[in-house]
């Protein structure tokens, strides 16, 4: 990769180093950013795409033969919206080296999909769902700062680890909903802001006082908040969440904050 290209890391405040851009020249990431949509429905077509650092446009994922993405290892912008969705065999999504999502990340229906690692990725400019993906346990994004529109994690039945840490501000709505394993947000530590509305219900194994303690972390939140039909504990009622109930020794809740 040029030298342009790593001070484009830097300019835009990733933690990629000098040295992790000589290791991607290493991996054949060099054909530089492909200008407009990609869309990717065989794995020859993954394939032709193989080295590229960037997308102008649009990325879709919508390959029902394809296992995995290492084609895609090199890249770390996206500038248009990210899609993947109805991958029957995807059994991991690894995009490793993105930072950046300009537009919305919509995870949809993937049910081979168990682990989903964005460690790096910086931003993400518009909305993201995750919906719907049977077998997803991991999902991993733990460098993001911030998310420009609602959040949405529904449906995904084995979900027990949802790490955003970083994650300190989004402008939108947050729905978690109806993620049966889920059984703490410790995974939002870094929550200190949030834009629109607040729903978190249907959680089978969420302690309500884990919405308490999330509810605390926002200082200044006036949203509306809707919390129903998770594990029922002392910041329940019977029929509504009150977080005055909230121990004071957490011995409710999962394992401490950072």
């Amino acid at each position: 990769m040029s030298r342009s290209g790593c001070l484009l890391y830097v300019v835009l405040g990733a933690i990629l180093s000098a040295g992790g851009c000589a290791d991607d020249a290493e991996h054949g990431c060099t054909r530089g950013v492909y200008t407009g949509h990609v869309t990717i429905s065989d794995k020859a077509e993954l394939a032709s795409y193989e080295g590229y650092t960037g997308v102008t446009g649009n990325l879709t994922i919508t390959c029902p033969n394809c296992e995995a993405v290492e084609e895609l290892a090199c890249l770390t912008s996206v500038g248009g919206d990210v899609v993947v969705s109805e991958n029957g065999a995807l059994a991991s999504l690894d995009l490793g080296i993105l930072f950046h999502v300009g537009g919305s990340f919509n995870l949809h229906q993937n049910p081979s999909l168990t682990m989903v690692d964005l460690d790096r990725l910086l931003e993400i400019g518009a909305w993201v769902a995750v919906r719907d993906n049977d077998g997803l346990a991991e999902l991993k994004a733990n460098d993001l700062r911030e998310i420009g529109g609602d959040v949405t994690i529904s449906d995904n039945d084995l979900l027990e680890t949802l790490e955003l840490g970083a994650t300190g501000k989004i402008l939108g709505d947050l729905t978690i909903d109806s993620n049966a394993a889920l059984g703490d947000l410790d995974g939002l530590w870094g929550l200190t802001s949030l834009g629109g509305a607040l729903d978190v219900s249907y959680n089978g194994s969420l302690p309500f006082c884990e919405v308490c303690r999330l509810i605390g972390q926002l200082p200044g939140f006036a949203g509306e908040i809707a919390s129903v039909a998770n594990e029922a504990d002392p910041c329940w009622t019977g029929s509504s969440l009150d977080c005055t109930l909230l121990p004071v020794d957490g011995s409710m809740l999962g394992s401490e904050r950072r």
